[in-house]
């Protein structure tokens, strides 16, 4: 039997005769098991780090918009009822901005859509106390079908509707003002703009400065149209007036009916310009020049409502949204509305709108 030391043996780290050195002592704080300590530490002061400023900002919003609410400023309108008194008012509404479908809208609270319109009708055709709706609007118009919705919401209004036009009445906000029995214009406002407008975007010279061409394969010559990869052919243009002449013409007899005008007479001054309240006035487009409070005047005597009637006045909703909309509304008022011409790039809009100034 082999006496030598086990783990004296040549190879295994020790010359014959001698002892093996000692392993090496690994230090319990080394690099590696510091790291692997550290690090989920780490992790969790980026994580706190991050969520802890996300979760004041929101509980300060949350509190924000509660103080809102208790001031009357926020929350539905239906959470905090107008007291009804048994007295008889006018309900005041304002109608601003520019009109929009009904689609995901930041810019809620300083546009027109049709949920938008109902919402407000509804809440005065709620209250027993009103016996006739004034609309205060100033709007270059919009979408072709919004502005119709909002007509057909109000044919059925079942009490006296007044409009009172603030610096413009123009064109999808004139369609439905149609509607109403009377309309009265400020002194210095613009109204009218019957017509239809699309706008189409062509990016093709563009595109050819930064080298990108696009490859589409259709099942037909129209498929395209108005693509903004490339010009509108003769054709395509020709094809695309007869489709917005039909908007049009139901344009002209939404105000023709509305405003006890024949078609002859209301095509003769719809060719899109806007016009003064004294031309509007001469023209049979309104029924009178006055303020706002001569539209509640008119209102009230529409409704039978002796003396001076108690005003109501429309507040929307206010929603976290609506503020961050409002804080970038600027497009809408210069009259430039990026999500538009986004849009526009994905397919044809037809408009009620009047494009200069607003």
């Amino acid at each position: 039997m082999d006496d030598t030391p086990m783990g004296t043996e040549p190879g295994y780290g020790a010359k014959p005769g001698q002892a093996p050195p000692r392993p090496p002592i690994r230090d319990p704080w080394d690099g590696s098991r510091l790291v692997n300590r550290v690090a989920p530490w780490v992790i969790a002061a980026l994580v706190v780090g991050f969520m802890l400023p996300v979760c004041l900002c929101w509980g300060t919003a949350m509190v924000f918009f509660n103080g809102l609410a208790s001031l009357g400023l926020g929350g539905a309108v239906n959470e905090v009822p107008v007291e009804v008194t048994g007295e008889p008012a006018i309900a005041l509404i304002r109608l601003e901005g520019v009109i929009v479908d009904d689609v995901d809208n930041p810019y809620r609270l300083m546009t027109l859509s049709p949920s938008y319109v109902d919402e407000a009708l509804q809440w005065a055709e709620d209250n027993p106390d009103v016996r006739a709706i004034v609309l205060r609007v100033d709007s270059p118009g919009g979408s072709a079908n919004a502005s119709d919705e909002i007509w057909h919401r109000l044919t059925e209004v079942d009490m006296p509707v007044v409009v009172s036009v603030g610096g413009l009445c123009a064109s999808g906000c004139y369609y439905f003002s149609s509607a109403a029995d009377r309309i009265i214009a400020a002194p210095n406002s613009l109204t009218g703009s019957i017509g239809v407008i699309s706008t189409f975007i062509n990016a093709e010279g563009l595109l050819e400065q930064v080298g990108i061409e696009f490859n589409v394969v259709t099942t037909g010559n129209m498929k395209d149209f108005g693509s903004p990869f490339r010009d509108m052919t003769d054709e395509e243009i020709e094809y695309w007036r007869g489709v917005i002449s039909e908007a049009y013409r139901n344009f002209v007899g939404v105000v023709a009916e509305g405003r006890n005008l024949s078609e002859s007479e209301v095509r003769r001054l719809a060719d899109g310009r806007v016009y003064t309240t004294d031309s509007a006035l001469e023209l049979g487009l309104i029924d009178a020049e006055g303020y706002l409070e001569d539209a509640i005047t008119q209102a009230a005597e529409l409704a039978g409502v002796p003396g001076t009637a108690r005003v109501l006045e429309y507040t929307p909703t206010i929603r976290l949204g609506d503020l961050i909309g409002m804080a970038s509304a600027s497009p809408f008022i210069s009259g430039f509305d990026p999500a538009r011409m986004a849009m526009s790039l994905q397919s044809p809009i037809i408009e009620y709108r009047y494009i200069g100034q607003y």
